[in-house]
């Protein structure tokens, strides 16, 4: 899979709204199956605290600082993980 087409161009975060976070809560969402830590967000396109849950337990299973914020690095390590299991 390219990983270009999934590249973030800025930051997300609680109140984000894009079509990177139904990208986001939807890669979430297929890892939520194979991961059993990490929380199923809400698929509403608005980076809420289901979101934010589960980036945080998503940073935390790849050693990223967990502070709840999707940048750059945490983008591309869920990319990563949605990768490997599709």
């Amino acid at each position: 899979m390219n990983q270009a087409l999934f590249s973030l161009k800025s930051s997300l975060k609680p109140g984000s709204q894009a079509d990177a976070v139904w990208l986001l809560q939807a890669m979430l969402a297929a890892l939520s199956r194979h991961y059993i830590n990490l929380a199923r967000p809400a698929m509403n396109g608005t980076y809420d605290e289901f979101t934010r849950q589960a980036v945080l337990r998503g940073q935390g299973a790849c050693g990223l600082p967990d502070n709840g914020v999707t940048d750059e690095k945490t983008w591309n390590e869920i990319v990563q993980m949605f990768c490997c299991w599709q």
